[in-house]
């Protein structure tokens, strides 16, 4: 696993030892409670440190100072700045490893998943938002390049048949379409030989009206039954272009009072679907942190951790979020091993 510096860069700031002591220190307090801490609660929870309270509001002053710390109203105590969490994620956060009971849960969870990645990933979302008690958002794996690489056709009615189409990122996608009369096994048969010949491994763009064509001449005297067959197989190819959002466990940041506000603000950027893939796919490694203003202007009290999981060559993107004081010791080595077991389940 990556040591917390890797996650994202670190402030150029060097501060003591005591003041690292007394930062940690603010920010698990105001992790469990969400309430500033002031200096006699943070005096009880140091008592190691032998210092009075009025050295502890000394060196909270000029955390305060260093852009750490800040104190959201007069005779307040202290909360952390998105600085303050950016230095404790990058410096001082030790990562709390899961034991063999929480990772056999993790894996059995992710075991008992569909293996076709939307599924899994919708299944994903869920997964974590009640984990963690967080929302959660999955996004499908993404592919610059995808495409069907095989076609089937299944009759489910006597004038209806399933087209199913296996992706290039292991998704299978199916449409049923009606088709005017009758038509044999063996047509059934030559109509799928001839979509596996011309429309696999292209994209919508491939499919000209010369291509339409030949696939017609191909057909023969059965241009005209496999005429919304043909229709139907175009969709699903186009259907390709759209990497799908799956979003879980909104209800959970009520929970959180420090939340209100952002609630709305939150709502709106991950339901805008251009704007949230645009976001996941600039997080960069195999998991990013990204606190306040790092995920978008209008976020200023929220925190996430994005993660990747692969499928094949492909990979797609996990994402827990909730305030900016989320536990993330807790959270990151759960939610890392969930991400290789999805890898791992949608790769075996």
């Amino acid at each position: 696993m990556q040591s917390a510096k890797d996650f994202k860069r670190e402030p150029k700031m060097d501060i003591s030892d005591r003041k690292r002591m007394i930062l940690t220190a603010v920010i698990r307090l105001y992790t469990d409670s969400g309430d500033p801490v002031g200096s006699n609660i943070l005096n009880h929870f140091l008592k190691t440190l032998s210092v009075s309270s009025a050295t502890l509001r000394n060196e909270m002053a000029e955390l305060t100072d260093l852009g750490l710390l800040m104190q959201p109203y007069t005779s307040a105590g202290r909360i952390p700045t998105q600085l303050g969490l950016r230095y404790y994620i990058d410096n001082l956060m030790n990562l709390y490893t899961p034991t063999t009971l929480e990772r056999t849960s993790i894996f059995q969870t992710v075991a008992s998943m569909d293996n076709d990645p939307e599924k899994a990933s919708e299944s994903s979302a869920k997964a974590l938002a009640a984990m963690f008690g967080l929302s959660a958002v999955a996004m499908t794996p993404h592919s610059n390049t995808p495409h069907l690489v095989h076609f089937k056709l299944l009759r489910v009615g006597r004038f209806s048949l399933a087209v199913i189409g296996v992706s290039n990122a292991g998704s299978v996608k199916t449409r049923v379409c009606r088709i005017d009369q009758d038509i044999s096994d063996k047509g059934i048969g030559t109509v799928e030989m001839v979509l596996n010949e011309n429309l696999v491994f292209v994209s919508s763009e491939d499919i000209t009206l010369h291509l339409e064509d030949l696939i017609n001449i191909r057909l023969g005297i059965l241009k005209k039954v496999a005429a919304p067959i043909l229709s139907s197989a175009k969709d699903l190819i186009e259907s390709l272009s759209d990497t799908r959002l799956y979003a879980d466990g909104e209800q959970y940041l009520l929970h959180f009072r420090d939340m209100d506000g952002q609630i709305g603000s939150y709502l709106e950027f991950i339901n805008d679907r251009q704007r949230m893939i645009r976001f996941l796919l600039e997080t960069k490694g195999p998991l990013s942190i990204c606190v306040g203003e790092e995920i978008d202007p209008s976020l200023p009290k929220m925190g996430m951790i994005v993660g990747t999981f692969r499928q094949g060559s492909l990979a797609g993107r996990l994402c827990v979020a909730g305030p900016s004081r989320i536990n993330y010791a807790y959270i990151i080595p759960r939610f890392v091993y969930f991400c290789d077991s999805l890898s791992e389940m949608l790769t075996a």
